[in-house]
């Protein structure tokens, strides 16, 4: 069957790059919860919605980054069949 992709296939995300990304994510979260709460810029920025549901959208992108660098740098990723490979870290899964 042409057009169709078996699970086996999929390529997967090297150590490096998930660490690259989920370092990208890390900042990039980080940067916008603590922008909302005033601490990049010294004041607030003037808007309608609490501060909180900024910093939560940044934590999003923070714990992404996390997960992404725990998953596939430190786990190793899933196999094809979805779970963890043999060996990983008990503290990962």
């Amino acid at each position: 069957m042409t057009g169709s992709r078996r699970p086996d296939d999929a390529t997967s995300l090297s150590p490096r790059a998930a660490i690259a990304i989920g370092a990208g994510l890390i900042a990039f979260g980080g940067f916008i919860a603590l922008s909302v709460l005033g601490l990049v810029t010294g004041t607030p920025p003037p808007h309608e919605a609490p501060p909180w549901v900024g910093a939560c959208a940044g934590l999003v992108f923070v714990f992404g980054g996390g997960a992404m660098i725990v998953g596939y740098a430190l786990a190793g990723g899933a196999t094809p069949d979805g779970d963890l490979p043999p060996g990983t870290p008990c503290g990962c899964a």
